[in-house]
């Protein structure tokens, strides 16, 4: 496979990837979540955002779906940048987050003891996934390649949320 077209395979499943995330992710708060981030990488750095969206409610899925970019989890690890296997998807993450915030009012012990395992899968997963990134980092070619492919996937979510 020549190298232009792995650059347009590889083009061609970023912009699948942003597209069904926009369908399942879609709201004004993640539309708008994703328009700041490309400036925020732009201003301060791949590293720092990606703090940034880890420390931060409001940008969660935005890190969890770079993430799940940058692992291959989304393709079939026809593409990663690294390895790491994420134990659910952005969307099954906001809706766990939604019942974390309701667990005492609706749901029975059992269901509350199986969001808090999935909390806890969760948040060591971010854990993981950032130190991963941090030590992608170190090498700066690598750091480049890293904040290219972010700021091209974030260009591709960015129209499609706004088109949802």
């Amino acid at each position: 496979m020549s190298n232009l077209s792995t650059m347009k395979s590889i083009a061609q499943a970023r912009a699948k990837f942003a597209w069904e995330c926009a369908k399942d992710l879609g709201s004004d708060k993640f539309s708008t979540s994703v328009d700041k981030v490309p400036t925020y990488i732009k201003t301060n750095g791949l590293l720092n955002t990606m703090a940034f969206c880890y420390s931060k409610a409001d940008y969660e899925s935005v890190f969890l779906l770079i993430i799940e970019w940058l692992t291959g989890n989304n393709q079939g690890d026809k593409y990663p940048f690294f390895t790491l296997q994420m134990p659910i998807k952005p969307k099954e993450a906001l809706e766990i987050r939604k019942k974390e915030k309701d667990k005492d009012k609706k749901l029975s012990e059992a269901e509350k003891q199986e969001v808090e395992r999935k909390i806890k899968s969760l948040n060591d997963f971010r854990k993981s996934a950032m130190e991963t990134l941090v030590g992608q980092c170190e090498d700066t070619k690598q750091h480049i390649a890293l904040t290219t492919e972010v700021l091209a996937l974030l260009n591709w979510l960015r129209r499609f949320a706004k088109s949802e």
